[in-house]
């Protein structure tokens, strides 16, 4: 079951889901966020699903969509086991209450994706052994560095030998954008061959980016090419020297840093959320304190050492297709599901002596 998509977008879930030839049901009231007359729209709807269609395990992956599984399980009575996937290190008071809740009274196992998650989970009251630490994937053929994929340096007009820092994000004010242009403004004229590509778009583009990049004078250096997909944006990973990733966005699995990481590139990266538990500081990229003098400090180091990028990317691919395959995600997930089907069938037992 997955959710309707806002009226004039596609749905790409289910899309997805169609080309596996997987049958998915639509549940056009079910919300990222909880409004209480959909919610109550969406209880009913899945109350009837689950009744008509008896699943063996059911996996949600947001709290809204747990709450609403909670509550037609609780109105139908149903002893389903319910798995929910754990993104979250810090949230709202409003969402850990909501949480607390749901993860100690009905909720069979928790699926987490760092170490920060695992221990929020703890905070709220959930037992070590009902929590299981899975690496999120990427898609290892489609992020592929040997592909035949387009020529974005031709495209944005970089030079064969400019060194790239790259960034994907959601071009908002808490992305610290203003920290980069800093450290890009000391970094070039030490750096003459610097360029930063960023890849994205946002409301407040022209505040948080456009504007401030004219008035530092780095409209040269600084090149903004909005929203990317397909194999341009891959393209896009190619054509960068070096990743960076300033702040955790809504995907609490960072997929950009393991998408670039697939594609080979090192990784510059603060010690937020769950950056320093995939890019080891000297291994795959450089963790760094979010601050313009740090920042500078890793270009620098980065552009005058090609070797240490070469090194520093051959071991950020090979981490990639050591732990980040999609292949691997499902087969520890499928442990987890038999895992949680074992129990209830023990339990169950017990319950009929």
């Amino acid at each position: 079951m997955c959710g309707g998509a806002p009226s004039g977008h596609r749905n790409l879930l289910k899309k997805k889901a169609d080309d596996f030839g997987v049958p998915v049901i639509v549940n056009n009231a079910l919300r990222k966020h909880l409004e209480p007359l959909t919610a109550f729209r969406a209880v009913r709807f899945t109350a009837h699903t689950l009744m008509h269609n008896a699943p063996d395990i059911i996996h949600t992956h947001l709290t809204n969509d747990h709450l609403v599984t909670a509550a037609a399980l609780w109105f139908t009575q149903s002893k389903f086991p319910l798995v929910r996937s754990y993104y979250e290190d810090s949230q709202t008071r409003y969402d850990r209450t909501r949480n607390k809740i749901l993860m100690r009274c009905r909720t069979n196992a928790a699926i987490v994706f760092s170490k920060r998650a695992a221990e929020e989970l703890q905070k709220l009251g959930m037992k070590d052994c009902r929590i299981h630490a899975i690496d999120a994937a990427v898609d290892l053929h489609r992020f592929n560095p040997n592909r035949n994929l387009p020529d974005m340096r031709t495209k944005f007009c970089f030079g064969a030998d400019d060194f790239v820092i790259g960034i994907v994000a959601r071009v908002q004010r808490h992305r610290e954008f203003d920290i980069v242009l800093e450290a890009t403004r000391r970094v070039r004229h030490m750096v003459p061959n610097l360029r930063v590509l960023v890849v994205g778009r946002g409301t407040h583009i022209n505040e948080v980016l456009i504007e401030p990049t004219r008035a530092m004078g780095l409209s040269d250096i600084v090149k903004s090419v909005g929203y990317l997909d397909g194999d341009s944006y891959i393209g896009a990973l190619k054509a960068m020297s070096v990743k960076l990733f300033m702040v955790p966005g809504s995907d609490g699995t960072c997929r950009a840093v393991r998408e670039a990481m697939a594609m080979g590139k090192p990784v510059i990266a603060t010690k937020r959320g769950m950056l320093p538990e995939m890019v080891n500081d000297g291994m795959e990229g450089i963790i760094i304190d979010p601050d313009p003098g740090s920042l500078e400090n890793a270009m620098v180091r980065l552009a005058r050492s090609p070797e240490l990028v070469k090194r520093l990317g051959e071991n950020a691919l090979r981490k990639a297709h050591d732990r980040f395959s999609l292949r691997r995600q499902a087969e520890n997930t499928e442990k987890v599901y038999k895992e949680i089907l074992k129990t209830s069938i023990i339990k169950s037992e017990c319950r009929l002596k």
